[in-house]
């Protein structure tokens, strides 16, 4: 409760360099699009994004399973042009290995790494952690700062192998 308290106190700020993306229920009336998008639309938004300076393209969205070929290797194809990616899951083996675009050999070819998109149960679902991996694979966040040039370090984690998020 204090920690909730302290935080709502402080005034909301953004860090002016990162866009956020989000898709709600407005974007499917907007597009004339229902879930799962195409992979073709993910490959234009990438590509969109690099032409428009991203350095770091991260997508929330799981893309284990296979779909159409053409819209599979629109998306493989996008993210290697744009030098890579950080893609979610909230799947991965006893080793940190994906099956994110057909497995690491082929993020590894374009560039691009898996992350591990679970967060810690917390009460009265606000999420107050994050945590440094599930498993053997590194969470989002540690990902995408270590491709910032800004790796977190092992100890900023707790014993649990989570830290406060500094909103």
């Amino acid at each position: 409760d204090t920690l909730d308290a302290r935080f709502a106190l402080r005034a909301a700020a953004s860090p002016p360099e990162v866009v956020v993306v989000a898709v709600d229920d407005m974007t499917f009336d907007d597009l004339g699009v229902q879930w799962p998008f195409p992979r073709s639309m993910f490959a234009r938004a990438t590509d969109r994004l690099h032409r428009a300076g991203a350095r770091e393209i991260v997508f929330d969205v799981q893309f284990t399973e296979e779909t159409e070929l053409e819209e599979d290797l629109a998306l493989f194809d996008a993210i290697g042009r744009a030098g890579g990616a950080v893609l979610a899951t909230g799947e991965s083996d006893a080793k940190g290995r994906t099956k994110v675009l057909g497995g690491d050999e082929n993020l590894r070819e374009i560039g691009a790494v898996a992350a591990a998109a679970d967060v810690p149960d917390e009460d009265g679902g606000i999420i107050r952690r994050v945590g440094r991996a599930a498993g053997k694979l590194p969470t989002i966040a540690v990902r995408v700062a270590a491709r910032a040039g800004r790796p977190v370090p092992r100890d900023a984690f707790g014993p649990d192998g989570t830290a406060l998020i500094d909103f």
